[in-house]
Formats: structure tokens, C-alpha cells, sequence
């Protein structure tokens, strides 16, 4: 999912998967003095990563990787600094410490967390579709499934008719020999005519959310806070296909499993 700075959901989900469960050791980080490796950690973190968080008009996950040694020495700080205020023996402490930690990012922040595809739902929607129409052609709107399924059924026919690339407002790189040569001869059908060419039944399956912006869409609905989230920009990876809103298409629904949904294509009639 695309992540826009003027949705503050984004930034409340930025922050809180950064830190994660450790969030609760930041604290003590600062609670006693300040060592020059503590200090030059918040200078790089302040450095490197707050600008992004305030000031991009368009954010990834990938673009904060530059601070997180500063950001697990920080935390690191706060777990010596913790240990110091319980006289309990600190392998102990820090294990007793851990174990929780690990187990409530496992179970709460792990469904949040970026992916592109589901990959057990996807598998399952394509499947059920060989298992009635083996000889259907599957049409993806977005590139990521198309490589996932290109891997899974290299036997198959598999396409993609991807029209729009998110995060960029120039899609002329989609005409290019050197994106033709990476997506496979014959596998873009960018246009109608070309679409006509493709042996039937013609099946294009999507998605139209995120799993896990919906999630994170839930967790902010407990807090009170889902007016600060757009609950569904960026995740629409059907619209990204020029043959999600063509008029001379009909899209009738077939199935649906988990975020993905499975149409049937027809050429209405003139």
C-alpha cells in the first residue's frame, strides 16, 4: 500500500512500527546520563529519519531503514537502563523482558506489517479457477501478483494488463522495450485489441484492499482514532488496470477469497 504524509494514520503507523512493542523500553533510554554514543544516535535518528517523517509528500516503509541502528541502540539503552533499576539477575530480567516483547509483536504488529500479496489466498483463488477453467489465461492489474503466479504456474497463461504505476505520475516506462523484455513476451496486454487476441476464458484477478491496512483500519477504530486514517488510499490495485473501468468490458464476479476477488471477462456486445 501507498503510504501519503497528509494521512496521519500513515505517520501513527510509521512511528509505532519502527519501535513496536520496544516502544515501551524508550523511556528508560533517557533516564539516566546521556552516554556520546546515546547521543550521537539521537542525532543520526533525528537526522536521518524525522525530516522524512514530517516534510515527504510520499513515504515507504524502505525509506526509514537508515535509522534503525540508531534507533536499536537507543532501545538497547533503554533495556540496560531498565535492567539497572530492578536487582534482579539481568539475564533473567532481560529474557523475562524479551519473551513478552517478541510475542506481542508477533501477535499484534505482524498483521500490520507491509505486504503485496497474500500469498496462501492468492494461491487458493487461483487454484479453485485451474481446478474449473484449466485453460483459462489469468490477467493480473498489478506487476506483483503477475510475478508470484508467473513463478507458481510457469506453465500457465499468465498476464498482466498493469496501466498505472503507484507513487509516479509518468506511466511511459510501461512502453518501453526494456519493461517489455522484463515482463515477457506477449505477457502485457495493454490494450483491447490485444486483449481480443488472448485465448478464453479470460479471468482477472485482484485485489481491491489491504489485509493489512484494513487491520491497522481496526486498530485505530478501537483507539477512537480511525478519522485520522484514510481507510482504503492506495490499496486498490484493480483500478490500476485499464480494464477495470473500460466500457466495452464486462467484469462478471466468479469468486471471492480473502482481499482477492475473480472475474470473468466478456466483450459486451456492439
Amino acid at each position: 500500500m501507498d503510504l501519503k504524509s497528509e494521512d496521519y494514520g500513515t505517520k501513527v503507523y510509521v512511528f509505532m512500527m519502527y519501535f513496536q512493542s520496544f516502544l515501551i523500553l524508550l523511556p528508560f533510554a533517557f533516564w539516566f546520563k546521556w552516554t556520546s554514543t546515546f547521543k550521537l544516535c539521537l542525532l543520526w535518528f533525528g537526522i536521518s529519519v524525522i525530516p522524512l517523517f514530517i516534510f515527504a509528500s510520499y513515504l515507504e516503509t524502505r525509506f526509514f531503514s537508515i535509522g534503525l541502528l540508531p534507533a536499536a541502540v537507543i532501545i538497547h539503552q533503554g533495556v540496560l537502563n531498565f535492567n539497572s533499576l530492578i536487582r534482579v539477575n539481568k539475564n533473567v530480567l532481560t529474557l523475562c523482558l524479551l519473551i513478552p516483547i517478541v510475542i506481542i509483536n508477533r501477535q499484534l504488529f505482524t498483521p500490520i506489517s507491509l505486504y503485496d500479496i497474500d500469498q496462501r489466498e492468492l494461491k487458493t483463488i487461483v487454484a479453485d479457477v485451474y481446478k474449473h477453467e484449466p485453460d483459462a489465461t489469468i490477467i493480473s492489474p498489478w506487476v506483483t501478483e503477475y510475478c508470484f503466479l508467473r513463478f507458481v504456474h510457469p506453465d500457465k497463461k499468465i498476464r498482466t494488463s498493469v496501466s498505472s504505476l503507484t507513487g509516479t505520475g509518468n506511466n511511459d516506462y510501461l512502453k518501453t522495450p526494456s519493461f517489455q523484455w522484463w515482463i515477457g513476451d506477449n505477457n502485457h496486454v495493454p490494450t483491447l485489441e490485444k486483449l481480443t487476441k488472448e485465448s478464453k476464458p479470460l479471468i482477472y484477478i485482484g485485489r481491491s484492499f489491504s489485509p493489512a491496512r484494513e487491520k491497522l483500519y481496526q486498530y485505530m477504530s478501537m483507539l477512537g482514532m480511525s478519522s485520522f486514517m484514510q481507510r482504503n488510499v492506495g490499496s486498490d490495485r484493480m483500478s490500476l488496470s485499464w480494464m477495470w473501468s473500460y466500457r466495452d468490458l464486462l467484469l462478471q464476479l466468479i469468486q471471492k477469497q480473502g482481499p482477492y476477488d475473480a472475474y470473468r471477462v466478456e466483450f459486451a456486445p456492439k
